[in-house]
Order: C-alpha cells, then sequence, then structure tokens
C-alpha cells in the first residue's frame, strides 16, 4: 500500500535522540510521504531559536539517513516534507516567513493551542487578528498552504475564508467526538468547498470511548455523509501523543487498512484516503510553491 502522512511530530523525537514512532527507516510502504512538523509551544519565549534548532537537526537527520525532502508527487517514490506547527511568532517578525519557504516549509499553522498575536488556538475564544490576515495573506503570496487543525470554531471559519490552499493536517469530526480540537461540520464543509483536505489522526482523546479503529471508521462514514470521499486524508500525529497500543507506530497503519478492507470500504477508497486524496492535493498547489 501507498502512505501520505499529513502530520507528525517527529522532529521532537529527532531532537531528543530518540526512535521515532513514524520511523522512515524501517517503513514498508511502497511509496511513503512524512510530514514532520516543527512544533513551538505557546510558552515558548524564544520561538525562533527554537525553530532554528529544530530545522537544522532536522535537515541533518534526513541527509543522514538519505530521506530526500519532498512533498507528494508523481515523480518521486517518498520523502519527507516540512511544516510548522504554531506560527505565532510570525505577527513580529513576519519577513521571517521567507526564511522558512527557504527551508523548505510547505504548511503552516498560525496557533498551537493558544491565543496568540494571530489568531485563536482550541483551547480559547480568540478570533483572526488584522495580523494574522496578513500572515495569511503572505503564506497565500508563497503558495503554501494553511493549517487550521489548532484554530478554535471561529477563527478556523476565518482562516479557511481566507487561505487559498486550507487543509487540516491532523483533525476529527465534531458531530463523532465532542472536542475543541475536533471540526464542526460546517468547519468540515467550508475546507470541501475551498478544496482542502482532513487528516485523520490517530490520538485517542480526538477519537472518544472504544476501539480506535472503530473510532477512525465512524469518522470516515461520517466525512463520506457529508460527500467528502475526496477530502479524507490520514494526519497521524505520530510522535507528538500517546497513541494506543493498536496503532503507535507506522507498523500498525497496514492494520488499520486491512481492517476497513474487511468492514466493507472499498479499496479505491481506501487509496484515497491513505495516499491519492493528498496526492492530489499537492498536486494543486505545488506549482505555485516558490523554490
Amino acid at each position: 500500500m501507498n502512505f501520505i502522512d499529513l502530520h507528525t511530530d517527529t522532529p521532537l523525537k529527532i531532537l531528543r535522540a530518540e526512535t521515532p514512532a513514524a520511523n522512515f527507516k524501517e517503513q514498508k510502504f511502497c511509496r511513503y510521504f512524512q510530514n514532520m512538523a516543527v512544533w513551538i509551544n505557546d510558552s515558548d519565549t524564544d520561538p525562533k531559536n527554537t525553530y532554528d534548532k529544530t530545522v537544522n537537526a532536522l535537515k541533518e537527520y534526513l541527509i543522514c539517513n538519505n530521506i530526500p525532502i519532498s512533498i507528494p508527487k508523481n515523480q518521486v517514490e517518498s520523502g519527507a516534507f516540512i511544516s510548522v506547527e504554531n506560527g505565532g511568532f510570525l505577527a513580529d517578525n513576519p519577513d521571517y516567513l521567507e526564511k522558512m519557504v527557504g527551508d523548505g516549509v510547505k504548511l503552516i499553522s498560525l496557533s498551537w493551542n493558544g491565543q496568540n498575536d494571530l489568531v485563536g488556538g482550541s483551547g480559547s475564544n480568540g478570533e483572526l487578528t488584522d495580523k494574522g490576515k496578513e500572515i495569511i495573506k503572505r503564506i497565500n503570496s508563497y503558495g503554501l498552504a494553511l493549517d487550521i487543525s489548532h484554530l478554535n470554531d471561529v477563527s478556523a471559519k476565518q482562516a479557511i475564508e481566507l487561505a487559498d490552499s486550507p487543509m487540516a493536517t491532523h483533525s476529527k469530526c465534531g458531530a463523532v467526538c465532542d472536542h475543541p480540537r475536533n471540526l464542526s461540520n460546517e468547519r468540515l464543509l467550508q475546507l470541501k468547498q475551498k478544496g482542502g483536505i482532513v487528516g485523520l489522526c490517530f490520538y485517542p482523546l480526538f477519537l472518544g470511548e472504544g476501539d480506535v479503529f472503530v473510532s477512525l471508521l465512524k469518522n470516515i462514514q461520517h466525512l463520506l455523509s457529508l460527500g467528502m470521499e475526496k477530502n479524507i486524508a490520514i494526519g497521524s500525529d505520530f510522535d507528538g501523543a500517546q497513541m494506543s497500543e493498536k496503532l503507535k507506530t507506522t507498523a500498525e497503519v497496514s492494520d488499520l487498512y486491512e481492517f476497513l478492507c474487511k468492514k466493507g470500504l472499498e479499496k479505491s477508497l481506501l487509496e484515497g484516503i491513505f495516499y491519492k486524496n493528498a496526492l492530489a492535493f499537492f498536486d494543486r498547489i505545488c506549482n505555485n510553491i516558490k523554490k
């Protein structure tokens, strides 16, 4: 099978010299692309330094392990691509976005969970600010994707409206599990209208009680009920959260695939969810991404 993982926090494990759960070297997919997110805590007092330190360690790791840096594309069999999880510090450093583009960043979220000078995260009531609007315009000008996973419902609505290429790299359906990090039907349909994709994450807290595989099936079924079969993808959140024993590393992703097959989901649908939908999303935006 082929697999595009829209969100991992693997750079955290790299910084700590720990073995990643999303282990690129040990994966056995025919084609595999992994989004490696540079995470910045809301309370970080020197976010630019954290960003630089993490990106430098990540690039060294990728070079040492012969892992190509590439967004998903048909001409490449595998690769890692870089995102920033919490670009709040861009409020006072908007020109730093150009450095991020030079570093190979392809996706950016404006907050983690808190409120900052750009936007309100899922743990706040804040809205998109004027500075946030300006940063989104800059993101659009570079052809980058905007990740709305960590925004609250109001700020997500505003951000999706302004973004040329909005997406949710690691989220769930609020109708299946009522959690601030999960997306309302209105936001899901808004993403659909803008051609965005929703990466279903594996974190049990966002899935609700019960078997993790069954919960993921319920999320897929709900998205299908909204006519979003072309907008469903996977964003595991490996290396950034405590996962279920059934689905804690890339090794168990194929088990999820087989489970969904046995539950009657057609292979063409699953190929879209695990690979082709995300591939199509990046194919639409990659020509706009500045080198």
